[in-house]
């Protein structure tokens, strides 16, 4: 993840959110695309109307670098709040490419764990598909999850 993103982090868990989109702001005017998808998060507390927040997605959904984990990240999170122009089955897909992409381009081992979570269990658009947790699974216990090595081992064990 970019530093400014460890910063905006830390400033609202201070409850300091005026100071953390001042520093999103200006990684996004530096040319972080994860910062300019962060800022359409915050949406009217940037001073952008949801039709400003909208195009900002969507530009970003057209440009994102697979390699680029906090742009995922931040596209991740603003799917999952149904942000962006596009029809609501699109947005759904979006959560998972982004969570996937990020876990990818971050070797997050819980990112890796909620991907297969997601395809143990299914989603609204995703069907569950026990070969493709698995292999989630795996990858998750490979960079250190221990829960990933649990649960693994308790799906082996029932099949």
């Amino acid at each position: 993840m970019e530093p400014w993103w460890h910063q905006s982090v830390e400033l609202l868990a201070s409850g300091r959110k005026v100071e953390a989109i001042e520093v999103t702001h200006a990684a996004a005017e530096a040319g972080s695309l994860g910062a300019a998808v962060r800022l359409a998060r915050f949406g009217e507390d940037a001073g952008l109307s949801p039709e400003d927040a909208d195009a900002i997605i969507e530009d970003a959904v057209r440009i994102v670098k697979d390699g680029d984990c906090t742009a995922h990240w931040n596209l991740y999170s603003a799917s999952e709040l149904l942000l962006g122009s596009c029809d609501p089955e699109e947005k759904y897909w979006r959560v998972e490419r982004h969570l996937q992409q990020y876990a990818k381009a971050s070797g997050d081992p819980r990112a890796a764990l909620a991907v297969a979570r997601r395809y143990l269990f299914g989603t609204p658009v995703l069907q569950a598909d026990i070969s493709t947790a698995v292999d989630w699974y795996y990858c998750a216990a490979a960079l250190g999850s221990e829960e990933a090595t649990a649960e693994l081992e308790a799906i082996v064990s029932d099949a």
